[in-house]
């Protein structure tokens, strides 16, 4: 699945303007994962250069983007995560979570198949 796919199925929407800081921020965070330790001095100043907005539009955005996801479809961000999430993330733990759920997608689709002989 797609970044684009999962902020759907999560209703982050991109008629949203927090669509775009989100999906520009985990693509950010997915290039350089070092990003994920320093939101509020790296992340969120690169996230607002490119979406030509301010560090604090990017993280109000943020949090309301995980907000209504939590809202609309919780159940997801267990199947994100990988086990039970039981409470909404934090803006950095969504980060994360999304990241980790690209990664593993990446690293599943480049793994070599065995065959049956």
């Amino acid at each position: 699945m797609q970044l684009s796919d999962i902020l759907f199925r999560l209703g982050i929407y991109r008629i949203y303007q927090c669509h775009d800081y989100v999906f520009t921020t985990v693509t950010l965070a997915c290039q350089d994962p070092e990003l994920l330790q320093a939101l509020s001095r790296r992340l969120y100043p690169a996230a607002a250069v490119q979406c030509q907005c301010t560090p604090i539009a990017v993280s109000r955005g943020i949090r309301n983007a995980v907000s209504r996801a939590w809202r609309l479809n919780p159940s997801l961000f267990s199947v994100i995560a990988g086990h039970p999430v039981l409470t909404p993330p934090t803006p950095r733990e969504f980060l994360c979570m999304v990241c980790n759920y690209l990664w593993a997608q990446e690293t599943r689709a480049s793994a070599p198949t065995t065959s049956a002989l």
